[in-house]
């Protein structure tokens, strides 16, 4: 069915993914970029302390994938890959 038109107001809205990233009332970023953005883009938000939910697949490559892993262990934060069957009814 069509979707309905909600109100957007009071949502914060960033020009560029580093000033998102320098909000303090962010705990968690879904990255769903396209898949070869999603390396750069889970480190920077890994590097400004916060908790990662990526879209599959989480990387291109599995060094690509490691460095995301290394980075949120060297950081304390949370990676998550959404592999969304395990998510349905």
């Amino acid at each position: 069915p069509p979707g309905e038109q909600i109100s957007l107001d009071g949502i914060d809205v960033f020009e560029t993914q580093e000033e998102m990233l320098k909000s303090t009332d962010i705990d968690v970023v879904d990255i769903c970029l396209p898949p070869h953005l999603h390396t750069a883009s889970a480190i920077q938000a890994i590097e400004h302390g916060k908790d990662v939910f990526i879209e599959k697949p989480m990387a291109l490559t599995g060094d690509d994938c490691r460095r995301v892993l290394d980075a949120a262990k060297a950081n304390q934060r949370l990676v998550m890959v959404a592999h969304v069957l395990p998510y349905m009814g």
